[in-house]
């Protein structure tokens, strides 16, 4: 193995002086590079030998044994990915690699490269060795060193290489960025001496010292790496405002400013109020300055003036700066001539030889460029040396001067931004600078990247990354094609971070942590405005933030916090933390949505960014951190993790209060809400894990929230649920659907683990702690409904809330059910207040989803937090695998199996339905068809009826025991204490019950299940402290058995409504015999029922009162119903009279009308002169014009199929000639004698007259008749009849199937197609016309028996059988006239080939699709490298014809895919439309490779879709391969497409695009 780091050798020695000189005339810096420029290179990197023989002795110095695969691909490759055997998300195999290695029962997916990659294989730090493929396996191998002189003359041709690249980097730069830069320096320099003599001219003797805005200087110290936190239990100092970048103190020695006196100083000198809006906006970045300003001075005030101006053209001029520093740096990736891009693949070429060239390239970038450069090369002339110097010289002397001009914003990142390369800096580094400067262009990427397998290089490399990085968060807010720069830094950045160790070295070493925080901040910093309280939030609608510029970095920055060192390492340095929370909290109150009252809101398209800017900058690092947190592998000791645990958390808590709570007004506008509340969220999120995973914390001693902290909580996340509440009332109908798209995300699988939930348990905490009356009145009040519970007169309160124009009863009925279920599922979800298990939580989460509909075990997966792949990083749920789902699906549902063309399906079994939780179901159903589609199922299946009636008096919520609430959140017990809860279900009750629209039956129904549980906690102890301050409330006491006995005045008691309910008209039934005995009935009158019995088992005196209450019932209604019977007899004779008049009176006016319609018609006959005197005849009238057409079609079908039937009939006599022809020539029956005597006279003529036309014509038939021979066997009748069967009856089958799908309708018969014995084969006789058509299967029978033979249907003379084989002599000769002039001796031999073909056999197969391997992995790893038949090229997408098995380029009609299409570029326009021509005459049968799908094509109408004949284990499709699991050929949809394509039955059920294929 060659030493890296040893010097290589740069020149020639003399033995090659002369290949010295011809390799620098080629690599002349005045030359371009071509094609004969590498020639050159190949023909002398081997001195004395050959390239290729050279190439092999290199190769034999390869040390295979511990080198990983290392293969680079592009975007749109088809990779894999293996969980099982992965240390992290980041690993990726090559389709060779992976199929090589052993994945059997592994949880794997292949996947479509979107940004490209690298194979892992072999890297032990990235995955472990089981899944290695043999190639790649460790092994100890001892390759041979290469001899210095075998590496002479190459290294020093590699160096110059390398040296002739960098010096085209040089050259880009400064062609590209030669004017910009003159221009830019000119101008500054300018302005600059402008501004100095300005200042000069106006400064008076006595004013102070004017405050300069200089330009940053030029060397700055890198931030140190933060400390890591002091011993157990011991606060420490947090940092200021930012992270900032310490500059020396000035000359004078002034000690260096604090941040926090930043905004006082204007504040100081009297200029402006603390609390005014202009200082709460001002951008703190602006007012850095390293003076004071004393406000005791005498002159504070002029002073304050001159810095306010100053700061203003400041900002000015930094802003003036920033567009122009735009233009001196690339602004996307720069295009390379040909030249570079050949010595580039060249250099590839050699690296991938062997491990001893990747060493020979990777010392020659090791080396300074002092010495590099400075090395004297004496085969390159004096002047091509001065060429690449003065380019040297010139690029960076310009990149210094630009130094001097970095957007004070950036000021922190001054040290990563600036040009900084010495003369000690290596030749990778220069490399990796331009490789940021330039935006990473692929060509440069992909040199780089082949060079990984080196681990010393990999390090080196990822060293010069980040200290490169924060340029490149830089590059992504100034490039035209963030996008594809995206692409091109994850393509790189994902193999250098993948590795742990290396991360952490990169932490040590290059303050790697530090470097993402300021990147983020970078790149954040310009996005931020006013948000809620005029805390700094980022901006959605910035492009930063649309066009997602931001992703490559937070991506980094996940994979490197998924390593468990490293997420220890970030929560260890505290300061760190704080930084990066602080920028969490800039995702705290994004996107702010205002309800409007007056015009309409346009839907805005981009309602998701917030979401996924949320999801990805936030919940996927704190997964990262909290599965270091709850796992204690990852600490050497518990004191250790405990420490750990402790200092994360109060960091946390410290920012949360410094950057949120300290912040916020504790005023909550009802008509503004939020979706984005990150911090919160990532508290609610820790405390739920920590709480779950480490029970040994203790939480009381832990967690500790003050009442403030917990109102925040209150008006962050109860604000938005109720806000969510809203807009699904339609309160906020007049945003349009941009906000009704808000809350569909907001709940819906993707983001829910990650927002809704977490923001639950926030109101579950609160509610668990403070007072339940305030909660209460607080939930009515923002939800706009607390006058409906507090006036006495309802139609009052109804007029003042319908006072705002969006509301009206049914919506305030809605607003008063959606307060009921926040408390419903504020107590009843056990999510995170209980000690449920993960796999318990996602049983309830499959039955939540199966209640509402079927679904397929993909779609399930997605509609589950986070099981599928798309939500792997859900903070609110615990890692749960694709087998804890099946193993939940064996319990609670079966598996429906597909039908035809249908996919497989899961459906709730009985086991599962004995397991819905109606509460979950509100919480999770997302829509409100689901959630009713559930109640309805649900009842169904208790009552197993389907009548109208009983659905409509469903309720959907049977009974739920009280959630066991573990110790931290029993104070929610006390909420179902609430005197003011009490007091809302008792005005529930009164007010349905007096028939107010706005209290609707589902709102009864919760309130029943609120005092259900109420009863439950009668006997718990109180948790919270009572209510200082209860407010308003019908009753004075918390219990609710107290409670239902008081009496109201005016309305009665609580037990008194409840009796009422039972016979209200909407629940009372007419066969209700149980009294209050109760039921597993699911309706509304069961549950009142349970209720009513549940009272009276808790309290004797209950069951008095129900007792009397119900027998004064009873008896006022018997005297309502004696006083009803009564007057029922006059009124049910009176209602007969009325009805018999009714029916009278419609009679006579039908009769009128019906004399008045036929008067009118017969008037209009008689005058057309109709010969029908009866308006009835019109019923027999016939259009003569319609018969006459029906019997000219059909003489035209008859006629058509008698002449099909005539040529049949000639055809069968061909067929049959044939049949003879080919026994006499197989068993050589040349002579009447070799005839069995028992043949029927006529057959033996017929034999006879060929076998002596063939003795005569020997030559042309190719044999020899006349000589000696042998007969095979004298065939017997039997033989020879089954002999002419076996050749006539493919002739036959054919003929019948080709009449049956041309005419179907001409015969009275079907034909029976199982062509297997002698009376099938005469009913296709009939079929075809051969014998007269039999009527029934009868008449063909008595053929049979009659030993009716084939033989008997030939009825021509000798002479027509003379004709015909004369004819085909005839044709023969002619044939051999065509021959090649000089071919007339091989006449014998073509004449005999002719009659070879008379003895080939013939085979009836019936037609059939050409049939894919079982696996689509097999298919698709045999077509990666196959290329199109039309052009020739590899297809980037392609399309498998089923017919013939071409593979041809695909193109879907748009132009970004024909621009990508290989055929298009070489001018195939439409390649598959010119296949399906000549292939099957327009009709094709395609299986679109990377789609998995069918594409039918019939007469240039194309169905795209017409579903998968691949379906995985599931039995369901993987379109585009979006899973990427196994998929298997599915025999019955290969059958049935098969079948459709042999009839031509294609779906037309399925609309077709009318488009010609490209």
């Amino acid at each position: 193995m060659v030493n890296v780091h040893r010097k290589p050798i740069h020149s020639f020695g003399e033995r090659y002086k002369a290949i010295g000189q011809e390799i620098a005339s080629a690599l002349d810096p005045t030359r371009n590079i071509d094609a004969q420029t590498i020639e050159v290179l190949k023909r002398n990197i081997g001195g004395d030998q050959s390239f290729e023989r050279w190439q092999d002795k290199m190769k034999s110095y390869h040390n295979s044994g511990a080198t990983s695969c290392g293969k680079i691909w592009g975007s749109e490759y088809i990779a894999y990915r293996c969980r099982t055997c992965a240390f992290n998300s980041c690993m990726s195999l090559c389709a060779p690699c992976f199929e090589a290695g052993d994945h059997e029962g592994h949880d794997f997916n292949m996947f479509k490269s979107g940004a490209g990659g690298a194979c892992d294989c072999g890297d032990t730090n990235v995955m472990c060795e089981k899944g290695v493929c043999p190639k790649h396996v460790s092994k100890v191998i001892v390759a041979p060193n290469p001899p210095a002189e075998a590496l002479e003359p190459c290294t020093p041709i590699i160096s110059s290489i390398v040296y002739r690249l960098l010096h085209e980097l040089r050259v880009k730069f400064q062609d590209n960025k030669r004017e910009q830069i003159e221009a830019f320096l000119k101008d500054r320099l300018e302005k600059e001496e402008r501004s100095r003599s300005t200042t000069s001219s106006t400064r008076t003797p006595n004013s102070p010292q004017d405050i300069p805005v200089p330009p940053p200087p030029e060397d700055v110290e890198r931030m140190t790496e933060s400390p890591l936190p002091t011993e157990f239990g011991q606060d420490e100092p947090m940092p200021g405002d930012e992270i900032t970048v310490q500059s020396p103190p000035p000359e004078g020695g002034t000690a260096e400013r604090p941040d926090d006196i930043v905004p006082l100083e204007l504040v100081a000198a009297g200029l402006m109020d603390a609390e005014s809006p202009e200082v709460e906006e001002m951008d703190t970045d602006i007012l850095d300055t390293d003076e004071f300003i004393d406000p005791t001075e005498e002159n504070a005030n002029e002073r304050g003036a001159e810095l306010l101006r100053r700061i203003g053209e400041a900002h000015g001029h930094r802003n003036e700066i920033e567009n122009d520093l735009r233009q001196v740096h690339f602004n996307r990736e720069p295009e390379f001539n040909a030249g570079f891009s050949l010595l580039v693949d060249f250099l590839i070429q050699l690296i991938q030889i062997g491990t001893t060239l990747q060493d020979v390239v990777v010392s020659v970038l090791f080396q300074s460029l002092a010495d590099f450069e400075s090395c004297e090369r004496p085969e390159m002339n004096h002047e091509n040396q001065e060429i690449f110097r003065r380019t040297r010289d010139y690029v960076y002397e310009k990149l210094r001067a630009l130094n001097n001009y970095v957007h004070e914003d950036d000021e922190k990142c001054t040290a990563a931004l600036r040009f900084d390369l010495s003369s000690s800096s290596t030749v990778l580094e220069e490399f990796a600078f331009w490789l940021s400067r330039m935006h990473f262009p692929d060509t440069l990427n992909n040199f780089l990247l082949h060079l990984l397998p080196n681990d010393a290089y990999k390090e080196q490399l990822t060293g010069c990354f980040v200290k490169n990085y924060v340029f490149t968060a830089k590059s992504l807010t100034i490039s035209n094609e963030p996008d594809s720069l995206a692409n091109r830094i994850v393509h790189i950045s994902v193999q250098l971070l993948s590795n742990e160790a290396l991360v952490m070295r990169m932490i040590k070493e290059r303050s790697l942590l530090e470097v993402f925080i300021q990147s983020l901040g970078l790149l954040f910093r310009q996005t931020l405005k006013a948000g809620i309280d005029k805390r700094k939030v980022v901006d959605c609608r910035h492009e930063i933030v649309q066009q997602t510029v931001y992703w490559p970095i937070i991506s980094d920055l996940n994979n490197c916090l998924h390593h468990p060192s490293v997420a220890r390492k970030l929560v260890e340095s505290s300061n760190l933390y704080y930084e990066y929370l602080r920028i969490i909290n800039w995702f705290t109150g994004m996107d702010v949505q205002s309800r409007a009252i007056g015009d309409h809101i346009s839907y805005d398209r981009l309602f998701y960014v917030s979401f996924y800017l949320e999801k990805e900058g936030s919940a996927v690092p704190l997964s990262g951190i909290i599965s270091m947190l709850t796992g204690k592998e990852h600490f050497e000791n518990e004191p250790r993790w405990k420490n750990t645990v402790t200092s994360t958390w109060k960091c946390l808590m410290r920012a949360y209060r410094d950057f949120f709570v300290s912040k916020s007004s504790g005023k909550v506008d009802p008509d503004t809400i939020t979706f984005s509340i990150s911090l919160p969220r990532q508290m609610s999120a820790i405390i739920y894990h920590l709480r779950k995973s480490l029970p040994g914390l203790g939480w009381k001693e832990f967690f500790s929230f003050e009442r403030d902290q917990l109102e925040s909580f209150l008006h962050t996340a109860q604000h938005t649920i109720a806000g969510m509440h809203e807009v699904r009332a339609r309160v906020w109908v007049r945003n349009g659907d941009n906000t009704r798209s808000l809350v569909h995300v907001y709940r819906s699988a993707s983001f829910s683990g990650t927002t809704f939930d977490l923001d639950l348990h926030l109101v579950q905490l609160v509610w668990a702690y403070l007072p339940p009356n305030l909660l209460v009145q607080q939930l009515f009040e923002r939800l706009r409904v607390w006058k409906m519970i507090k006036s006495d007169e309802i139609d009052e309160a109804i007029d003042d809330i319908c006072s705002d124009t969006t509301l009206d009863e049914s919506k305030i009925a809605s607003l008063l059910e959606s307060a009921m279920i926040t408390i419903l599922t504020t107590i009843g979800v056990e999510k995170f207040t209980t000690e449920i298990t993960p796999i318990e939580q996602l049983e309830k989460e499959v039955i939540c989803v199966l209640a509402a509909r079927d679904r397929g075990h993909s779609d399930l997966a997605d509609q589950i937090p986070g099981l599928s792949d798309v939500q792997e990083y859900d903070v609110s749920n615990f890692k749960l695998k694709s087998s804890d789902l099946d193993e939940v699906l064996d319990r609670v549902a079966t598996f429906n199996k597909p039908k035809d063309l249908g996919e497989g399906s899961y459906s709730l079994s009985d086991a599962g339905w004995a397991k819905y939780d109606p509460i979950f179901t509100l919480h999770r159903c997302v829509l409100v068809e689901d959630l009713m589609r559930c109640r309805q199922k649900h009842y169904l299946k208790l009552r197993g009826k389907r009548t109208e009636k009983d659905v409509n008096r469903l309720i959907g919520l049977n009974y739920r025991p009280l959630p066991k609430l573990s110790d931290m959140y029993r104070g929610l017990y006390d909420v179902l204490k609430s005197s003011l809860l009490h007091s809302i279900c008792f005005l529930t009750f009164w007010h349905h019950i007096q028939d107010e629209e706005c209290f609707r039956s589902s709102m009864v129904a919760y309130c029943l299940i609120i005092l259900d549980w109420a009863i439950d906690t009668s006997d718990y102890g109180n948790v919270k402290d009572t209510d200082p301050e209860s407010g308003w409330s019908l009753y004075s006491s918390d219990c609710i058995m107290t409670n239902s006995m008081q009496e109201i005045e005016g309305k009665g008691c609580m037990l008194d409504l409840l009796v009422k309910l039972c016979y209200h008209k909407n629940y009372k039934k007419e066969d209700d015999n149980e009294g209050f005995n109760g039921s597993a009935d699911s309706d509304m009158l069961n549950l009142i029922k349970r209720i009513i019995l549940k009272f009276s088992n808790k309290s004797a005196t209950c069951q008095t009162k129900i007792n009397a209450v119900r027998a004064q019932y009873e008896a006022n209604e018997e005297k309502r119903r004696a006083k009803n019977n009564k007057d029922s007899g006059t009124k049910v004779a009176n209602k007969k009279l009325m009805a018999q008049e009714a029916r009278k009176r419609a009679l006579e006016k039908m009769k009128k009308k019906s004399a008045a319609f036929s008067t009118e018609n017969k008037a209009d006959l008689e005058g057309m002169g109709s010969p029908f005197r009866n308006i009835s005849d019109f019923r027999f009238i016939k259009n003569p014009y319609e018969k006459s057409q029906w019997k000219h079609q059909t003489l035209t079908v008859q006629s058509v199929a008698f002449a099909a039937k005539t040529f049949v009939k000639a055809l069968f006599k061909l067929s049959y000639v044939q049949a003879c022809v080919k026994i006499i020539l197989e068993h050589n029956l040349f002579s009447p004698s070799d005839l069995s005597s028992d043949l029927p006279p006529k057959t033996k003529v017929i034999f006879s007259t060929i076998a002596s036309i063939i003795r005569d014509e020997e030559a042309a038939f190719g044999v020899n008749a006349l000589g000696e021979y042998i007969s095979s066997s004298v065939l017997t009748k039997s033989a020879l009849l089954e002999k002419i069967q076996q050749y006539m009856t493919p002739f036959i089958k054919m003929s019948a199937l080709l009449c049956h799908h041309v005419f179907p309708y001409s015969h009275s018969i079907e034909p029976d197609l199982k062509w297997s014995t002698k009376h099938d084969v005469f009913s296709l006789c009939s079929y075809i016309g051969i014998i007269p058509e039999l009527a029934n299967n009868d008449a063909i029978n008595e053929l049979t028996e009659a030993k009716f033979d084939l033989v008997d249907l030939f009825f021509e003379p000798v002479p027509f059988i003379q004709n015909l084989l004369q004819n085909y002599l005839h044709a023969a000769n002619l044939n051999t006239k065509k021959l090649p002039p000089g071919k007339n001796n091989n006449k014998k031999s073509f004449l005999s080939n002719s009659a070879a073909v008379l003895l080939k056999p013939v085979f009836f197969n019936k037609p059939q699709l050409l049939k894919p391997p079982k696996l689509f992995r097999d298919l698709l790893n045999s077509c990666l490298k196959t290329p199109c038949q039309a052009c020739g090229k590899l297809p980037k997408k392609s399309v498998i014809c089923l017919v013939c098995g071409e593979l041809i380029c695909y193109n879907e009609h748009d132009n970004r895919s024909q621009a990508d299409n290989p055929c298009h570029e070489a001018g195939h326009i439409s390649p598959i439309k010119s296949h399906i021509d000549k292939c099957s005459a327009g009709n094709g049968i395609f299986f679109v490779l990377f789609d998995v799908s069918i594409m039918i094509i019939r007469n240039n109408m194309i169905l795209r879709r017409w579903g998968s004949i691949y379906l995985d284990k599931y039995e369901e499709e993987d379109f585009k391969i979006r899973r990427g699991k196994p998929l298997y050929l599915s025999e019955t949809r290969f059958n049935i497409l098969e079948k459709i394509w042999i009839s031509s039955a294609f779906p037309r059920f399925v609309s077709l695009r009318k488009t010609t294929p490209k």
